[in-house]
């Protein structure tokens, strides 16, 4: 004899998606950032932070203007100069937060903050 499909509801949601995660409700969609208004994509991305253990003593981040290289010292970010042909075989990427003296971070918040005002 033919089985009968049976569907099984949540007792809680009654499949309408639960605050968890309710095995028989619909996904829970995924939250995408909402972005600054009158800001742009690219005033607002972080830069990204290398070191080359060819030049340990200076920084290489990646910016939406491109690559620079500035010192590894207090406000280091001031004596920046831009670099080409930049091979990132050789390159750790590390964490932003180990530039936090440098002036880098701060040049990048003062930049988004005049641009969202």
């Amino acid at each position: 004899m033919g089985q009968r499909s049976q569907t099984r509801q949540c007792l809680t949601c009654k499949n309408k998606g639960c605050i968890g995660h309710c095995r028989f409700g619909k996904p829970i969609p995924k939250r995408n950032g909402r972005a600054l208004p009158g800001v742009s994509d690219k005033a607002t991305a972080l830069p990204r932070l290398y070191r080359s253990p060819i030049e340990p003593s200076h920084w290489l981040v990646w910016t939406g203007d491109g690559w620079f290289r500035f010192p590894a010292k207090l406000d280091g970010w001031a004596d920046r100069c831009s670099v080409a042909n930049v091979s990132r075989q050789k390159l750790q990427r590390v964490p932003l937060r180990m530039a936090f003296n440098t002036g880098l971070i701060e040049s990048f918040e003062l930049q988004v903050s005049n641009l969202a005002a």
